[in-house]
């Protein structure tokens, strides 16, 4: 009997520690599936129909190949972050991470906007394939109201030279942040070989590794201030895809990355781990090159003329402002093209373009496989001397001063 008793009272004391032991995995569980729901953090897949042709985003946890993505060098692949702030309102700091090279051929060399191209306009669709926290009101209304963050300038080796003019960082919040504000940690420009923890660069080395980084990443830090808990923060940006020739150097562009995929990541949010959030790009997703363009900038010393300025030529007839502009055509062929502009009474014209090309108001340009940009610079007359129109008018006003004046001696000696 007595033996029957502590049987039983054994067995249920296992049955409850075990029950304690299920329970508490099932907390644990349930935690995860909450902490799951309230990160999301994708990347756009560009061709659905895979015809080598961009597509609006199909925004993915997944990684993009060769089936369902294409992109060139020198394009940008958008990166999509949601995320639920619910710890106390305040300071807040999300870190990422993107792979600088692999094997010392350049990946991801700097961030850029999300809509820096291929996916502009309309083809971002900021809002689709939202997770379950997020509602279609909500997303519109945070990108609609973003705030544009600019990404901080890259000292690193010559970064600085490839990067495009205006890159951002897209950013909305619900109910609205304040303090916004990118930032490398620890940044040293890659001159100071100092092994603390993190490097804006890693490896760091020195001198720059110039075309010798081998497998390196780049860390770059979001501030941010919540004003209530929980706050839901919308975060849009790009990884730039390194350019080869005209760029890095010929076969030290993205394209040239073989063998594993490189990655754009989501670390921390103030210092604590969100997990496993890695977004991965296979080689075969690009084009060799971007499809070459021209650009046209329009440059006027001194006053405007009263018109637009008229351009013709291999790029067909189109218009500048009077004071001053640019247009860009994009999507063209290699080949030679000839762009010429109308004079204009008193202007001096001249032109001057990035392969070297220079002329007076036309030029001769070729294309091969990256852009080209041509200056077309005029310089007014100087104040108070006439343009030959007015000279016209002058000469119009003196003649008739003339005859008047003949007419008039011609009377007076009739009268005498």
């Amino acid at each position: 009997m007595v033996i029957s008793v502590i049987s039983a009272i054994l067995r249920n004391k296992f049955a409850g520690v075990f029950l304690a032991l299920a329970l508490s995995a099932s907390c644990v569980a349930l935690s995860d599936l909450v902490a799951e729901a309230a990160v999301d953090f994708t990347q756009c897949r560009n061709d659905a129909d895979n015809n080598n042709v961009a597509n609006n985003c199909q925004w993915t946890s997944g990684g993009i190949n060769s089936n369902n993505g294409f992109y060139a060098e020198g394009e940008s692949v958008p990166q999509r972050l949601f995320i639920t702030i619910d710890t106390a309102a305040g300071a807040h700091t999300i870190r990422f991470q993107y792979d600088f090279s692999r094997a010392s051929i350049h990946a991801y060399d700097f961030l850029a906007s999300a809509d820096s191209g291929p996916q502009t306009g309309a083809l971002l669709s900021p809002c689709t394939e939202r997770p379950g926290f997020v509602t279609s009101g909500t997303c519109s209304t945070m990108f609609t109201g973003k705030t544009d963050v600019l990404i901080p300038s890259d000292p690193f080796d010559n970064v600085s030279t490839f990067e495009t003019a205006v890159r951002n960082f897209y950013v909305g919040c619900s109910p609205s942040c304040s303090g916004l504000g990118l930032s490398f940690p620890n940044l040293d420009g890659g001159d100071v070989d100092d092994n603390t923890f993190p490097e804006a660069h890693d490896p760091d080395s020195d001198p720059d590794c110039v075309l010798t980084c081998g497998t390196s990443t780049v860390t770059i830090d979001l501030a941010l201030t919540t004003s209530s808990s929980p706050t839901l923060v919308a975060i849009w940006f790009g990884g730039h895809l390194a350019l080869g020739t005209g760029g890095w150097g010929a076969g030290q562009g993205a394209s040239s990355v073989s063998g594993s995929p490189f990655h754009i990541r989501t670390l921390t949010l103030d210092g604590a781990s969100l997990g496993n959030r890695d977004n991965q790009l296979q080689g075969g997703v690009f084009a060799a090159t971007i499809a070459g363009s021209i650009t046209i900038q329009k440059v006027v010393l001194g006053d405007p003329p009263a018109s637009p300025w008229d351009f013709s030529g291999t790029l067909g007839g189109f218009q500048l402002l009077a004071a001053g502009g640019q247009q860009t055509f994009s999507l063209l062929d290699a080949g030679v093209y000839i762009i010429s502009e109308t004079t204009k009474d008193g202007f001096t014209a001249s032109v001057g373009c990035s392969n070297g090309a220079t002329g007076t108001d036309s030029v001769t340009v070729t294309l091969v496989d990256v852009g080209i940009s041509c200056i077309f610079t005029n310089t007014a007359p100087p104040t108070g001397i006439p343009t030959l129109s007015e000279w016209g008018m002058i000469g119009m006003a003196l003649l008739l001063a003339a005859v008047a004046l003949w007419y008039l001696r011609s009377r007076s000696v009739l009268r005498t």
